[in-house]
């Protein structure tokens, strides 16, 4: 009977042990993975806590919300320069990956 009762423990043990896997795999191992979207465009959007979607008007409307570019009126240009894409094509990922 006792032999039983351990059998039942450790079934158990076993289950719960497995159904925590998915749980765990969730968890954030790294902290880098998604960085590059969350990457965003100009200065105002996160200034005002990245809610610009709703309300993007300009050039920052081709990075948040396409159907904005259609306000502006005359031409304009824009560039953005992001120090993190370039490390991650000519910095150190590029290197590892050799």
């Amino acid at each position: 009977m006792m032999k039983r009762g351990w059998k039942v423990v450790a079934s158990a043990f076993g289950i719960v042990l497995l159904a925590s896997i998915p749980a765990m795999a969730g968890s954030s191992g790294g902290s880098t993975s998604g960085e590059l979207l969350r990457l965003g465009y100009g200065a105002h959007a996160p200034a005002v806590g990245g809610i610009m979607p709703a309300g993007a008007r300009g050039l920052d409307a081709a990075w948040y919300n396409p159907a904005g570019l259609s306000a502006m009126s005359g031409g304009r240009s824009a560039a953005d320069i992001s120090h993190f894409l370039k490390e991650l094509i000519w910095g150190r990922w590029v290197t590892l990956s050799r």
